[in-house]
Parts: structure tokens; sequence; C-alpha cells
């Protein structure tokens, strides 16, 4: 972030931030990389979007598992076009509290 924060000549701390979701929605889908990685876990990683703008952060897939993820530093939800269009799908949020969480 170094290298970009000086692009856009922004030092300020990350919570005061306008980009302060992007940055921590970059970090959560990097770290959850991490984790699949290291413990061999084989998702797949994409994100959704309609044509109409409804997007989903993050989908992670393998075999059959479909886990549509939310990343918000505060609260949010999965929209309901993605839990119409994928009814057996699993959801979750996201936040900055529960990230550790997942990573574990």
């Amino acid at each position: 972030m170094g290298v970009r924060n000086a692009v856009i000549n922004d030092f300020s701390p990350v919570e005061f931030r306008r980009d302060y979701g992007n940055i921590f929605e970059n970090f959560a889908i990097n770290e959850l990389q991490k984790v699949s990685k290291y413990n061999n876990l084989r998702y797949d990683f994409y994100y959704w979007r309609t044509k109409w703008g409804s997007e989903v952060d993050l989908i992670l897939h393998k075999d059959e598992k479909i886990i549509a993820s939310e990343i918000k530093t505060r609260s949010g939800k999965i929209t309901p076009a993605f839990v119409g269009r994928y009814p057996e799908s699993h959801t979750q949020l996201i936040t900055i509290e529960n990230l550790s969480q997942l990573l574990l």
C-alpha cells in the first residue's frame, strides 16, 4: 500500500480514509487466499455482479459448495439477488471483528 499511498498522496490513518472499505476488502481477500493456499483447501475465488449493479464481494467455490461473502468494515448483508439465484449457497458477512476467526 505504500506505493499506492505515495501515488495518491494520502498517508492519513486508514480508519479516516474514504477508501477504508476497499482497503479492508482487498486485505481480507488476500488473507483468505493465503489461508486457502497454505492449508491446501483448493477453493476457487470469484466475485459476482449483475448487469444492474448488485454484487457479492467474494464467492468461494469448491466441488458443489458455494460460500458467498460480503466484506464490510462494520455491517452489511448478501444481496437478495444472489440468494435468489443460488439458494443452496452458504452466506457470511466478513467484518474486522470476525476476520481473524475465519482465518483460523
